[in-house]
């Protein structure tokens, strides 16, 4: 449990980072907080710092790149939710 709640306190922290325009800063802190979801196993949050991530893209100007990075990470979590249904089955 404890490391969930460092997984949500990081992306959290990432997404200050992000408002007063410190990309780097809060691009650094979603990353480990993926990082320890993947770990988790925790799809909903990872989901949660994919997205952020995809702001940060935009807010950077990076429009480009953030559309290719939500098509990557969409065929990235749609295998592990076809990988986690078949271990439930």
């Amino acid at each position: 449990m404890e490391l969930h709640c460092v997984a949500v306190a990081l992306n959290n922290i990432g997404m200050v980072y992000k408002d007063p325009g410190d990309l780097k800063k809060a691009q650094e802190y979603i990353l480990r907080s993926i990082k320890y979801n993947e770990q988790l196993g925790n799809l909903m949050e990872e989901v949660a710092a994919y997205d952020n991530i995809w702001e940060y893209l935009l807010h950077a100007g990076r429009v480009g790149i953030s559309s290719t990075v939500l098509e990557n990470h969409w065929r990235y979590l749609q295998k592990k939710i076809i990988k986690r249904k078949w271990l439930l089955v």
